[in-house]
């Protein structure tokens, strides 16, 4: 049927754009491939390393049961502690923390 290629673009209404027959874009990807960046997986990727290093951060730290969940509480409004957010910056140095709310 041709070629068909998308993008999809991410935040609280996330879109679908499809695109038909756009054989120029598919050309560029495959000629340069590093220069190809997909947003919405690179987002995921970096919400999934706050994930973890948070889980690392509540299960290594010795905080008591109210401190947890104020932590718990906090991470589910959006409120990173400053050393996972650390953390994730040595292991992704792009990571661009004012992205994500740290305290």
């Amino acid at each position: 049927m041709g070629c068909l290629t998308f993008e999809m673009l991410d935040g609280a209404n996330s879109q679908l754009y499809i695109y038909i027959n756009q054989i120029q874009a598919l050309k560029n990807i495959l000629n340069a491939p590093y220069r190809y960046q997909n947003r919405l997986l690179d987002t995921v990727a970096e919400r999934h390393l706050i994930s973890v290093k948070m889980l690392t951060y509540l299960y290594e730290g010795e905080f008591s049961n109210e401190q947890m969940w104020n932590l718990v509480e906090d991470y589910f409004l959006g409120r990173v502690p400053e050393k996972v957010m650390r953390d994730c910056k040595k292991e992704r140095p792009e990571m661009r923390i004012q992205d994500y709310g740290s305290d």
